[in-house]
């Protein structure tokens, strides 16, 4: 990993910090994955909030960012179930041509 790599990392985390609100929270996964989980969700304006802030992040540092977003946690049990289902929305945003948008709704 270059140190090119390192501060293009460091900025996406210090743009996810500033992005949230009282309650959220935001968490590295793995080396490219991040996990943002937003209390009080409004439908449509937080996947508009989460679009904006990638875009600006491939204008900005030309990251190309995907979001995988489930609207509502209350038909999961746990934190597990509420990754595995954000993730199964990252899958079908990635399995999208480029040109379709950057994140996807479940």
């Amino acid at each position: 990993m270059t140190d090119a790599d390192v501060q293009v990392r460091r900025e996406v985390v210090r743009r996810l910090r500033r992005s949230l609100r009282g309650g959220d929270c935001a968490a590295r996964l793995g080396q490219d994955e991040f996990v943002v989980l937003l209390d009080d969700v409004r439908p449509g304006g937080d996947a508009a909030r989460v679009d904006e802030l990638l875009a600006r992040m491939r204008a900005d540092l030309g990251v190309a960012g995907v979001a995988g977003i489930i609207a509502s946690v209350h038909r999961c049990h746990d934190a597990d179930d509420a990754l595995r289902e954000a993730e199964i929305t990252l899958l079908r945003v990635e399995a999208q041509p480029p040109h379709r948008g950057s994140s996807a709704q479940r």
